[in-house]
């Protein structure tokens, strides 16, 4: 019986030494992930709370009051970004067993993609008891944090996940405009802009002039009282200056182009978005964005069914 119980001791020994080999004072786990995005965009993305709620995780109804609102949980452990640094955010993780920081850092790599590494530690503490539940803590971490980063990554691959547009990038052929510029004390209205295109239009009939394409426009806000307005459409050759109307030409050249759903508040914010995804892909403008009014604005009042398209000219 003795002997037994001796052979048992050596045993719980060998387990309780090996516990204390294989399972450090301190887990350190890390997680790292490349994604195809500029990195601006990416922390912009992270650093924006309720963007997690895109990458399965869910957001906190419960009765719990984790150390900081917003956050989410992501299977049995919550989620809340604590501190924003330059290009590294400090997320807070927390469950029944744990309260631990963690750091995301964002690398540029290229100029187009983004190495992004999450790092923490969880101590595992003296008690064996507590050393196998805090081992198993740190798996469900790992686990937690590969995925999370997998689901940012197929997310933030996606431009319009980013930009809130699709955004390509086409080429057009050399064009001539027939064009009007008109100054306004506020944006112009639809009624407005469709008197300036029937003003070109029948400038170009009487020209012997083809239309060969939609109308563009052009708002720029100079101040809270003068909008400058260019609106143009297409034509088929250039026209002798006559007045308020002049023609113009467009050469050949790189676009990127977003197609846009909406009223005039939607066009605007693609717009900016445009502008913001040429700063972040350090891409430069040739000129200013023009909309090429794909829907007839003036015959169709449900501002919710203009498809306007966006082009902006890139340098090569």
């Amino acid at each position: 019986m003795r002997k037994w119980i001796f052979i048992m001791i050596i045993c719980v020994a060998i387990l309780t030494a090996a516990l204390y080999f294989f399972i450090p004072s301190n887990i350190e786990i890390s997680k790292v992930v490349i994604i195809n995005c500029t990195v601006t965009g990416a922390y912009r993305n992270f650093s924006e709370e309720n963007n997690w709620a895109y990458w399965g995780l869910v957001k906190n109804i419960s009765s719990r009051s984790p150390a900081s609102d917003p956050s989410f949980k992501y299977g049995s452990i919550f989620y809340s970004i604590t501190e924003k640094l330059r290009n590294e955010l400090v997320v807070q993780m927390e469950n029944s067993h744990f309260k631990i920081n963690s750091n995301i850092r964002l690398i540029t790599r290229g100029e187009d993609s983004v190495i992004i590494i999450w790092k923490c530690s969880l101590p595992s503490g003296m008690n064996p008891i507590t050393k196998i539940r805090h081992y198993n803590d740190a798996v469900n971490i790992s686990n937690n944090m590969r995925n999370i980063l997998q689901n940012a990554r197929n997310y933030l691959e996606n431009s319009k996940n980013v930009y809130g547009i699709s955004i390509s990038q086409s080429s057009i052929s050399d064009t001539c405009l027939l064009a009007t510029k008109y100054s306004f004390p506020d944006y112009p209205s639809t009624r407005e802009i469709y008197n300036a295109v029937s003003n070109l239009k029948t400038f170009a009939f009487e020209h012997g002039s083809i239309i060969i394409g939609k109308p563009l426009l052009n708002v720029d806000k100079l101040n809270d009282h003068i909008f400058q307005t260019m609106i143009a459409i297409p034509v088929n050759r250039d026209l002798s200056a006559t007045g308020n109307v002049f023609s113009r030409r467009m050469v050949p050249g790189r676009f990127m182009i977003a197609d846009v759903i909406g009223g005039i508040y939607t066009v605007n914010k693609a717009i900016e978005q445009l502008q913001l995804y040429f700063a972040d892909y350090q891409k430069t403008s040739m000129a200013i964005p023009f909309q090429s009014l794909i829907t007839d604005r003036s015959a169709e009042p449900d501002t919710s069914k203009w498809l306007t398209r966006i082009y902006a000219p890139v340098l090569q």
